[in-house]
């Protein structure tokens, strides 16, 4: 997804617009997408982690540098 800057700081340094860009980063950053099936051997890269919903029952999975994936069941 892509995203683009609301508040162009310019030639201008203003503290609010720096701020409203960070706040802006920050969300961006903790967008998740709740997955509908399991990653895959070869997706992702160790410390990855996926939300995903099967069948209705909620996991996180875990990429592991010599383990793989793995998961939880979330409650």
């Amino acid at each position: 997804m892509s995203e683009t800057q609301n508040y162009p700081i310019g030639n201008e340094l203003k503290p609010e617009v720096i701020q409203r860009n960070l706040e802006d980063l920050f969300l961006f950053a903790h967008q998740h997408v709740v997955r509908d099936s399991a990653p895959n051997d070869s997706e992702g890269s160790p410390g990855d982690i996926f939300l995903v919903n099967l069948n209705g029952t909620g996991y996180l999975y875990a990429k592991f540098p010599t383990l793989g994936w793995k998961r939880v069941a979330l409650s």
